[in-house]
């Protein structure tokens, strides 16, 4: 009897996605309240985490505390307080300094903060009001904040803000990040890239996902990343990850986040790996995360160009893989969920795939030497 129940157990497990190990790791909690609407930001190889507000049983809280977290400790130290109450700030960091203002309570007034000093300095007002939870992202040394369809410039040498091009997207709870001096903005399903040197915006591939807003953004290794949000107002709240490669315009979905489902999180990123934590679904979280791509986040070479070569690769029609070892013996080609779902053998020296047998999408495979693994990478049928 014990025996048969243990194997239906085998059985029912469902097989875990070759490449969802030690992507998100847990780090220490934030030493203070849970919260909603934060801030969040990186400067140097630190992070900061602080504001929000939470407003159960009809009593609205706002948070001014400030607290930098260290990678390389897991820890936190508290800094001195924000100077004013508001949440759904706008937060960009520029060189050493990291930059809040507007929100619900701030209008068109900016911060500066050192970290050196661990001090708040008041800059230029900002031409606008700025709404909350509205994008804004730092390039070079340059700030840009999005009102609604106004998009403003701060050179942080001049302390002078600047109209830029209008923004095509103008609604609230917008995810934004940066990908090689390029911002990206996000509302609903349309993606639109902002690119400083020309002030110009331009549409790119549509967001495939659940979350229409409120979920916050990073980049890592030249990919954006999108996690969690809403679905509809507010909710349902949803556990999604979603990146996107600017090389393809296209977007891939990873394994969930294994934390819980929420929106109006924060996130940033330090040295290739993004951080991600806070928000609520009905419940204020201070939980405190590491993404770390890894294999998710692999070449659309492969790693190891000694052992593989793969051409062309993206490909509308067929994929040659060509061994340039005798030890490869086989490839394993897996799914974008992790799903192992085809198995070539090597041992000729090549093999062709044809686009018939896939459809439209980025794939995953892994060279063996037997069962050691020599090479990974991902191939895309456009």
């Amino acid at each position: 009897m014990n025996k048969v129940l243990f194997i239906c157990l085998l059985i029912s497990i469902p097989s875990t996605p070759v490449f969802a190990y030690d992507v998100w790791n847990q780090k220490e909690q934030l030493p203070a309240i849970g919260r909603h609407r934060g801030s969040g930001l990186a400067i140097g190889d630190k992070g900061y985490v602080g504001l929000g507000h939470m407003n159960g049983a009809g009593v609205n809280i706002i948070y001014k505390d400030w607290w930098e977290f260290n990678p390389a400790t897991n820890s936190w130290t508290q800094k001195s307080d924000f100077p004013a109450l508001t949440y759904g700030a706008s937060t960009f960091s520029v060189g050493n300094y990291g930059y809040i203002g507007g929100g619900t309570g701030l209008g068109s007034e900016f911060y500066k903060y050192s970290p050196v000093t661990n001090t708040w300095t008041q800059i230029a007002n900002c031409l606008s009001e700025i709404p909350s939870d509205d994008a804004a992202f730092g390039i070079g040394d340059k700030g840009y904040i999005k009102s609604g369809n106004v998009f403003l410039e701060y050179d942080t040498e001049t302390d002078v803000w600047t109209n830029k091009a209008s923004c095509p997207l103008e609604g609230w709870a917008i995810t934004s990040f940066v990908i090689d001096n390029k911002g990206y903005v996000k509302e609903g399903n349309s993606l639109y890239e902002y690119k400083p040197l020309v002030d110009q915006w331009t549409v790119r591939a549509s967001f495939p996902g659940l979350t229409t807003n409120g979920g916050p953004g990073f980049s890592v290794n030249n990919k954006g990343y999108i996690v969690t949000g809403y679905s509809e107002f507010l909710n349902p709240v949803n556990s999604e990850c979603w990146e996107y490669d600017p090389a393809f315009n296209s977007w891939s979905q990873l394994n969930n986040f294994p934390g819980v489902s929420r929106r109006f999180g924060v996130a940033f990123s330090i040295n290739n790996k993004g951080y991600f934590g806070l928000g609520t679904n009905g419940t204020n979280m201070n939980d405190f995360w590491e993404f770390n791509p890894k294999l998710e986040g692999v070449s659309i070479e492969n790693n190891n160009k000694e052992y593989l070569a793969v051409y062309p690769n993206p490909s509308n029609d067929f994929i040659y893989f060509k061994a340039k070892t005798s030890l490869a013996t086989k490839l394993l080609v897996y799914s974008n969920a992790g799903q192992l779902i085809k198995t070539l053998n090597l041992k000729s020296g090549a093999v062709k795939i044809t686009k018939n047998e896939f459809e439209k999408g980025i794939y995953f495979y892994r060279l063996l030497n037997n069962e050691e693994v020599l090479t990974t990478g991902k191939f895309i049928f456009s």
